[in-house]
């Protein structure tokens, strides 16, 4: 069904919302970036910005919401349930690495804020954290098909594990979003080598 000239209108305004939040947080950094300057640079009044984002941080998530929203879907999608559990938890963080590679700051600001903004109950917010569980859901679901192959014990605590891997993952991605210029594969097989550390338990 074709949009409305109304629904064009409201998605004209917040790809230029999006657009302009983006270039701000890029060049002023999140404490330097005003949502009036935001709605300067994209042409609307301020009120109109705060019918798409909450506040400045919503208006950080909102930048890249969609985008990570479709790669999380395209990595789930590309699990292979035959592979070793390293090549699945790869398989399934992996693309990650390859989106934030495009935008590495606003990547490092979104990682900040996420960790200062967990109990806000906005909408661009809520997204974050519904992709948040269904990473850990996607990283337990490894864990568990694993434990029933045999390749993991079964008396691995898979939810605990399962924490530990995406505490890992957090880790691995702020310290290779802080190291330009950003190498796709060197990050990977960093996250691959920290993993495969736990996987082995520092035994002798």
């Amino acid at each position: 069904m074709a949009l409305g000239l109304r629904e064009k209108h409201k998605l004209d305004k917040l790809k230029r919302i999006r657009t302009a939040a983006r270039t701000l947080f890029l060049e002023k950094g999140f404490d330097g970036a005003t949502t009036r300057k935001v709605a300067e640079m994209a042409g609307v009044s301020h009120a109109t910005v705060f019918l798409y984002a909450k506040d400045k941080r919503d208006l950080l998530f909102l930048v890249f919401n969609d985008d990570l929203d479709r790669v999380a879907e395209e990595a789930r999608g590309a699990v292979d349930p035959s592979a070793s559990m390293l090549d699945q938890l790869t398989q399934l963080l992996g693309p990650f690495y390859r989106y934030f590679a495009q935008d590495s700051m606003i990547g490092l600001l979104g990682i900040h804020e996420y960790t200062t903004a967990v109990a806000s109950d906005s909408p661009q917010m809520q997204r974050v954290k519904q992709r948040a569980e269904s990473m850990l859901a996607g990283i337990c679901s490894v864990i568990d098909a694993c434990k029933a192959s045999g390749t993991v014990v079964e008396a691995v605590d898979s939810s605990r594990a399962t924490q530990v891997i995406r505490a890992i993952y957090m880790a691995e991605m702020d310290a290779w979003l802080r190291t330009p210029p950003l190498d796709c594969e060197a990050g990977v097989q960093s996250l691959r080598a920290a993993l495969g550390l736990l996987f082995m338990g520092l035994r002798a």
